[in-house]
C-alpha cells in the first residue's frame, strides 16, 4: 500500500503583475482523501495545483506535504503523481515503458521495476496492452497508462489536471470510477481539478470551491448541493431557483421570511439575518412538486416548456409574479402540458438562505 501523506495549504497568494490569482488559499487534505478543487474557467483552480506541484511558486504563504515545507521545493524534489487532460505519453515507447519511465529516472532497480510495473498494469487492467505503443490504443486506455504511470512509483499526492476533459461521456463515467477506485486501493492523497459540478459530486469526499482565486466554501458533495455557503456556490453547482425575500424576524434556529407572496419559516442554519434585510432563497429544482397544497408553500405557475431527459422530466414554469421556476420531475410522473397551470410547492426545510459571496480583502 502506497504511504499516504497530508497536504497544507496557509494563506497562499500568487500574483501575475497586477492580478492577484490567488487570494490567501486555506485548504487541508487528509491522508488518503478524494479532494477536488471545483471552479469555472479562471477561478484560480489550475494555478493552486501549479504551486501545490512546484511549477509555480506562491509570492505568499506555505505548502506542506506532511511535515515537511515544499512551498519552494523544484517539482523533482516533491515526488508528486500528475496526469493531465494531455496524457503526454512518449510515442515510441510501448505501454510497460511508458510506466517503467519514472521508475527507471529513480534508478530503481530493474527486478523491483517489472514487479510494480506488472502489479499497476494489471490493477488498470492494462496488462494485455504492455507491448503496444500509444497510437494503438484508444483515448480511454491512454488515460490508464498516464494514470498508471502517474501512481507506479507511489508518490505521496496524486495531482489530477482535468483529465477526462478530451473523453466522451460514457468512458468519462467509465474513468472516474476507475480513478476512484485506484486511489481508494492504494489509499493515495488526490487533489483533483475540475469544472465540471456532477464529476465533483461524484467523485469527492470533499469538494473545495474556488472563485477569482478564493475559497467559497469546503464540504462533502452533499453539503455543497444541498447547504451552500452563498449564493455563488448555489447557482455554480446544480440548477437553482432563487427566490429574492427579506427577513421579517428570527428564532433560535429559524427565520421568517417574506417571499413575494410567500410567507416562510426557514433554518437559518446560524447565520441570522438582520429584520428587513435582503436574502435569497435557494430552492432546488428536484424539491419544486406540482399540486403540493396545504403540505407546504406553494405558488401558481404556468408551465412555459417541458423537456425529457430521461430519467427526469425538465419543466420551465412562469409564476403570477413573474418569476421563473425550474421542476425537475421523475419520468414515472406525469409530464405537464405547456399552457397548464398548477400550484406547485416543496418543503421549507429542503429550502436555504444563502448569503451572497465570501470576499477576502484583497493584499497590498
Amino acid at each position: 500500500m502506497t504511504a499516504t501523506w497530508p497536504l497544507q495549504l496557509d494563506s497562499v497568494e500568487k500574483w501575475y503583475g497586477g492580478f492577484q490569482a490567488l487570494r490567501g488559499i486555506d485548504l487541508h487534505v487528509d491522508p488518503g482523501e478524494f479532494l477536488t478543487i471545483l471552479g469555472p474557467s479562471g477561478s484560480g483552480k489550475t494555478t493552486a495545483l501549479k504551486c501545490v506541484a512546484g511549477f509555480e511558486l506562491p509570492d505568499r504563504g506555505r505548502i506542506s506535504l506532511g511535515r515537511e515545507d515544499i512551498t519552494d521545493a523544484p517539482p523533482s524534489a516533491r515526488d508528486i503523481g500528475m496526469v493531465f487532460q494531455n496524457y503526454a505519453l512518449f510515442p515510441h515507447m510501448t505501454v510497460a515503458q511508458n510506466v517503467a519511465f519514472p521508475l527507471k529516472m529513480r534508478r530503481t532497480p530493474r527486478a523491483e521495476v517489472a514487479r510494480r510495473v506488472s502489479e499497476v498494469l494489471e490493477m488498470t487492467e492494462l496488462g494485455a496492452l504492455a507491448k503496444r505503443l500509444p497510437k494503438q490504443l484508444s483515448g480511454g486506455q491512454q488515460q490508464r497508462v498516464a494514470l498508471a504511470r502517474a501512481v507506479v512509483f507511489q508518490p505521496r499526492l496524486l495531482l489530477l489536471d482535468e483529465p477526462f476533459g478530451a473523453l466522451d461521456r460514457q468512458l468519462r463515467e467509465q474513468m472516474q470510477m476507475e480513478v476512484r477506485r485506484l486511489q481508494q486501493a492504494l489509499h493515495l492523497t488526490c487533489v483533483f481539478i475540475t469544472h465540471d459540478q456532477e464529476e465533483a459530486l461524484v467523485m469527492s469526499d470533499r469538494i473545495a470551491v474556488l472563485f477569482e482565486g478564493e475559497i467559497q466554501q469546503v464540504g462533502t458533495p452533499e453539503e455543497i448541493y444541498d447547504r451552500p455557503a452563498n449564493l455563488r456556490v448555489a447557482e455554480f453547482v446544480g440548477e437553482s431557483n432563487i427566490l429574492e425575500a427579506r427577513v421579517l424576524a428570527n428564532g433560535d434556529t429559524f427565520s421568517e421570511i417574506e417571499a413575494g407572496s410567500l410567507r416562510l419559516r426557514l433554518p437559518h442554519g446560524g447565520s441570522v439575518h438582520d429584520a428587513g434585510q435582503s436574502v435569497s432563497v435557494l430552492v432546488r429544482p428536484e424539491r419544486l412538486r406540482p399540486g403540493y397544497g396545504t403540505e407546504g408553500p406553494s405558488l401558481r405557475a404556468r408551465v412555459s416548456e417541458t423537456a425529457y431527459l430521461g430519467s427526469t422530466n425538465r419543466v420551465l414554469l412562469e409564476t403570477e409574479d413573474g418569476r421563473s421556476l425550474i421542476m425537475r420531475l421523475p419520468a414515472g410522473m406525469v409530464r405537464p402540458t405547456p399552457g397548464e397551470v398548477m400550484d406547485v410547492g416543496f418543503d421549507p426545510d429542503t429550502a436555504r438562505i444563502l448569503r451572497r459571496h465570501i470576499a477576502k480583502e484583497v493584499a497590498a
